[in-house]
């Protein structure tokens, strides 16, 4: 165990030796009304100490309660004489009973259940719960203030036992004089709750489903971070040979770098100071957010205007494609942070008190889809061109691309039919596991990014591919070449040209006027165009009456 617990502890080092000596903090400063006086809390799994990803066992699990109570009886029984007391308790429910369920229903599993149990009366389902452990019910007190409002200060701690899901009933509850001994759930009263419940885990605060997110972008900072170290090396060693298009995927490498490194520390520090997601939003939050819409915009954006042909086959957008590529991506951004920053907040309701709306991703999936479409119109439309003129080397590095999209396509698919298996019952997921159901796109648009960035990177040939267009291999276009031969040759121009172990290429506007044409391989001397290529010089011969033309060795 040590051997692969080191490297964690010395991942972490910097961040857990501030060790805090409160648990993951949910602030709740809330007012219920008169029909509600049973309230549920949970953050759902939890690891006991045994059972710690990694071996990473410092710190007893717990929850803890530090609540400041108010309760205002209805006005028909405030002058009764009632006393009022709260009744906390905190259970495990074995993993049984919530197998195959997703966390939605699990919130709706967990309401169930508090609303069957009777913490007045000390009653509650034991074939469902286990683990139930209650505190001495806390008696409120009339305020000195107001004699009609009861308060009293609840401070509790529950030590974690068991690993899995784990949740906090509170319920209020009044007696009468006559029946000190019978303890019943309050009728009417307005209730608020000012304070914080905390969850504690062996390893620090933060969930349990989200303590994968800390290594996975602890590889993917490293992992980028190299590979943007690496890309800028060869483009300052091939600067010669750098185009635009390098310069732009340049940008997006080192925006997924930092925006997983930014994740990696907003993770580490919410788990060494408890502080949640939201509401207000932590800064390292906020700016982790910032660069993954900007991350998820550029990339989605980089993709469709290599598609489009730019840096390869054409050195410039138009300006109606550029600014429906920058409204498209604008618009992207906005929804894509308005979404976000709903589910977040929806995420960290422990007290589950509002439903999931998919009229919130629809914005998000309209305008993805759309990028999805036009970057596959756009890569089958480039494809079609270049067949059509011949231009093999320039479709081979379009078909390596389709291929690799194709590929991690099928792959996402899979993984995205084995989530919706899982959720549908099929099968058990994994609750340690649930962090991989939302990092499946963001594998696949970084997978994309790499192969652009290797398939569009400098080589020997980036200047001149992206200036020049490569002579068609077809017979048709050959005959018309060699007619153009023809003429040059009558103006007693003569050579091939050649390109060697790559391909022939004819350019266009280097001079200027755009009428010659230059071998590269012999600087200065002229070229007749002709794509056939011999081991010494060729000569075009004039054949008398039919207009064609022979190349002699």
């Amino acid at each position: 165990m040590a051997a692969y617990r080191a490297p964690l502890l010395l991942l972490f080092g910097l961040a857990l030796l501030p060790q805090a000596t409160l648990a993951f903090k949910w602030p709740i400063d809330k007012t219920y009304d008169k029909s509600q006086y049973k309230f549920t809390f949970s953050e759902l799994y939890m690891y006991d100490y045994d059972n710690s990803p990694f071996g990473l066992s410092m710190f007893h699990p717990s929850i803890h309660m530090d609540l400041h109570t108010t309760l205002v009886p209805d006005v028909a029984n405030q002058h009764s004489n009632y006393t009022y007391s709260l009744a906390a308790a905190a259970f495990h429910v074995p993993d049984k009973h919530v197998e195959g369920l997703d966390t939605a229903s699990v919130n709706d599993y967990l309401k169930e259940l508090a609303s069957g149990t009777d913490l007045c009366a000390k009653l509650y389902d034991k074939d469902k719960i286990s683990s139930l452990k209650m505190a001495n019910p806390l008696v409120l007190h009339k305020s000195s203030e107001d004699h009609d409002v009861y308060e009293g200060h609840a401070d509790m701690r529950y030590e974690v036992t068991s690993t899995g899901i784990q949740s906090v009933v509170i319920e209020l509850c009044y007696q009468t004089d006559e029946d000190s001994a019978k303890l019943a759930s309050v009728p009417d009263a307005t209730i608020s709750f000012k304070g914080t419940l905390t969850f504690k885990n062996p390893y620090g605060y933060l969930s349990a489903i989200y303590f994968g997110y800390i290594p996975f972008e602890a590889c993917r900072a490293i992992i980028f971070g190299l590979f943007g170290a690496l890309y800028v090396v060869i483009l300052v060693l091939k600067s010669e040979r750098v185009i635009k298009v390098h310069y732009f995927i340049t940008a997006v490498v080192w925006t997924v770098a930092i925006e997983a490194l930014c994740w990696f520390m907003a993770y580490v520090l919410m788990n060494t100071q408890g502080d949640p997601y939201c509401c207000p939003f932590p800064v390292p939050v906020v700016v982790a957010m910032c660069f993954e819409m900007l991350r998820r915009t550029l990339s989605r954006s980089l993709l469709l205007i290599i598609c489009m042909g730019y840096g390869i086959v054409r050195d410039t957008l138009e300006k109606k494609e550029i600014l429906m590529v920058s409204l498209l991506s604008l618009a992207y951004l906005v929804a894509s942070v308005m979404v976000d920053a709903h589910d977040i907040a929806e995420i960290n309701d422990i007290g589950r008190s509002t439903q999931h709306s998919p009229w919130w991703d629809f914005p998000v999936l309209v305008f993805d889809l759309t990028f999805l479409i036009w970057i596959y119109l756009s890569l089958v439309n480039i494809m079609a061109n270049l067949r059509a003129t011949g231009q093999s080397f320039k479709l081979t590095m379009y078909t390596k691309l389709a291929n690799t999209m194709g590929v991690f396509v099928i792959f996402v698919s899979i993984l995205t039919l084995v989530i919706v298996l899982a959720r549908e019952g099929t099968f058990a997921w994994p609750w340690q596991l649930y962090w991989m159901q939302t990092v499946a796109w963001e594998v696949l648009n970084l997978a994309v990014l790499v192969a652009v960035a290797f398939l569009w990177r400098p080589t020997e040939y980036s200047v001149v591919v992206s200036q020049s267009q490569q002579l068609s291999m077809n017979d048709d276009e050959m005959e018309v070449d060699m007619e153009d031969d023809g003429d040059m040759a009558k103006r007693g121009v003569t050579g091939d040209f050649s390109l060697d172990g790559a391909f022939d290429i004819e350019m266009t506007g280097i001079d200027g006027d755009g009428d010659e044409d230059y071998d590269y391989d012999q600087p200065g001397a002229p070229a007749t165009g002709n794509p056939m290529v011999g081991e010494g010089e060729g000569q075009a011969e004039e054949v008398p009456g039919d207009g064609d033309y022979n190349t002699l060795e």
